[in-house]
């Protein structure tokens, strides 16, 4: 069971399994799957880069630091969002590592909600775009079913554009 943790590289070998539930972070620099399991069921999850597959079930994939810097969290695999799952980005500026993103070398196949977080008082402008997922050799499939958070500003919003490689805000 995962609680809070600051753990710099966890390997999860053929018979491990990680359990994170409802309430509980769990954050490490790398994380490298050898064939064991997550189960990311509820909770938070954070990284720097992760070895293997990974499904989001139920919890939230929450790249960052555990103060909610925006980063960027690489997976060395497939990432699938299923529909009780949460994507959470921080948007802090327009500059590279202002804001949350998540890169995927395989495919991602997308669903669930995006919830989109404006940290460190920044308001976007129109005009401004952020790319929140990006996948390397494969494809992007599936759209998020909900969208949460927005601009505090009347009447401007934050739209979602899905391409085949990338998903931009």
């Amino acid at each position: 069971e995962a609680g809070r943790s600051g753990s710099s590289r966890v390997v999860i070998n053929a018979t491990g399994t990680l359990n994170i539930q409802s309430g509980a972070t769990f954050s490490a620099n790398s994380i490298q799957r050898n064939g064991g399991q997550i189960n990311l069921a509820g909770g938070a999850l954070r990284f720097d880069s992760f070895e293997g597959n990974l499904v989001n079930a139920a919890g939230t994939l929450a790249p960052g630091d555990l103060l909610g810097n925006g980063s960027t969290a690489f997976i060395n695999g497939n990432y699938t969002q299923q529909q009780d799952a949460t994507l959470q980005i921080d948007i802090g500026g327009v500059l590279p590592g202002q804001s949350s993103l998540v890169q995927v070398a395989g495919n991602a196949i997308l669903g669930g909600t995006l919830d989109l977080r404006l940290v460190d008082e920044f308001v976007p402008v129109l005009g401004n775009s952020f790319t929140i997922l990006q996948t390397g050799l494969g494809n992007i499939g599936g759209r998020f079913d909900r969208v949460s958070g927005g601009l505090p500003v009347d009447g401007l919003g934050l739209a979602v554009t899905y391409a085949p490689t990338e998903v931009m805000v």
